[in-house]
């Protein structure tokens, strides 16, 4: 029975999600765009570490020699 009472309040509710494929996004005011890196043109200097005002990089230099690329 609470169940369904539960079903029954949220049923009424309208969505409060954004209508991402139809309705454009709102990006914050401070947004620089997307992040991208290519592993190729990197020295590994982590300068990119130093300057990210939002400590996103993380550095780990694990490198893999067996990968395959496609």
């Amino acid at each position: 029975p609470s169940k369904f009472r539960n079903y029954l309040s949220h049923a009424n509710h309208l969505p409060i999600t954004i209508h991402y494929p139809y309705g454009k996004s709102i990006t914050p005011e401070r947004f620089r765009g997307r992040i991208h890196f290519e592993f190729d043109k990197c020295i590994a200097s982590e300068v990119c570490v130093c300057v990210c005002l939002i400590d996103l990089p993380v550095v780990d230099w694990r490198f893999e020699k067996d990968i395959k690329r496609k």
